[in-house]
């Protein structure tokens, strides 16, 4: 304020402008903040993705395994 008034400046006019820098502060927070929050959501949206796929083909091998050792043995073909 002093140095306002040191350059002839009124009161209103620092103000406003403090008021003016300040929401454009806030507002720049605000964006970087919802930039920070869309980014996790998009690293943890992969993250499970990737853990669903690695559990999906695990269920499958094993899946496989136990189709393969619950088989019975086939009799032997008779040769003429």
């Amino acid at each position: 304020m002093n140095e306002a008034k040191v350059r002839g400046e009124l009161d209103d006019d620092v103000i406003n402008t403090y008021y003016e820098l300040k929401d454009s502060q806030i507002e720049l927070a605000k964006d970087g903040h919802a930039l920070r929050t869309t980014t996790q959501i998009y690293i943890l949206g992969g993250a499970a993705s990737t853990l669903f796929l690695i559990a999906l083909f695990s269920l499958i091998l094993v899946l496989l395994a136990i189709e393969r050792n619950t088989r019975r043995p086939m009799p032997p073909i008779a040769s003429q």
